[in-house]
């Protein structure tokens, strides 16, 4: 089915042949802003949140990142074999938040530097992690130029990290970084703001 807005003639809607569009999970005003904390641990993915029981939920994010990692990144073009992939989504979770590193997660992994980035690139626009771009302009400072690591989604950073409930999440060394990675997720992702996300950081 195709929409569309405006005075666009309909007889040029033959020739559309195929549009995309990129969904996001729930965002907090669809869910109700007083839910905030539930829709941080569990993610946005409708059968992760609606699930209130920790196992099954639990059983829900095995299934779907085992099937996505399977079957679907390997029809999107995704190079690595499904076990290196699950090995280094898990690595990227206790990366995440933070700046990253290609060198040392080449070496961690046992791979070339040029093999992780296109690895990553796969996982970016596969939906799975945001790489927040630095911003840097002419500037006598010495600025950091390398991305910062994000999971899109929580539910599936928290079932990477084996965090399995919210009191767990709020104990872990990750749980700052997991909220600051929620809160720009869920900012970027708002369609009424149209924004575009940097961070901005020196070596000092």
């Amino acid at each position: 089915m195709v929409k569309y807005f405006g005075k666009i003639p309909p007889l040029r809607l033959h020739r559309i042949r195929i549009a995309y569009a990129e969904l996001s999970g729930f965002l907090p005003s669809e869910v109700g802003v007083e839910n905030w904390k539930k829709l941080w641990f569990r993610g946005g993915y409708p059968n992760a949140f609606l699930q209130d029981n920790n196992e099954l939920r639990k059983d829900w994010f095995e299934n779907y990142i085992n099937t996505y990692v399977q079957r679907d990144l390997p029809l999107l073009g995704m190079p690595s074999e499904p076990g290196v992939t699950i090995r280094l989504l898990y690595m990227l979770a206790h990366l995440s938040g933070k700046i990253l590193n290609m060198s040392t997660l080449s070496r961690s992994m046992g791979l070339s530097v040029n093999t992780i980035k296109k690895y990553l690139y796969f996982l970016e626009n596969a939906g799975i992690i945001r790489l927040l771009q630095p911003w840097f302009a002419n500037s006598a400072k010495r600025l950091v130029k390398n991305p910062k690591l994000y999971f899109r989604d929580n539910g599936i950073l928290h079932f990477l990290l084996g965090i399995t409930g919210e009191q767990d999440l709020l104990k872990h060394p990750s749980c700052g970084a997991s909220f600051e990675g929620f809160i720009i997720e869920k900012t970027l992702s708002n369609p009424t703001l149209d924004l575009l996300g940097y961070f901005y950081s020196e070596h000092s």
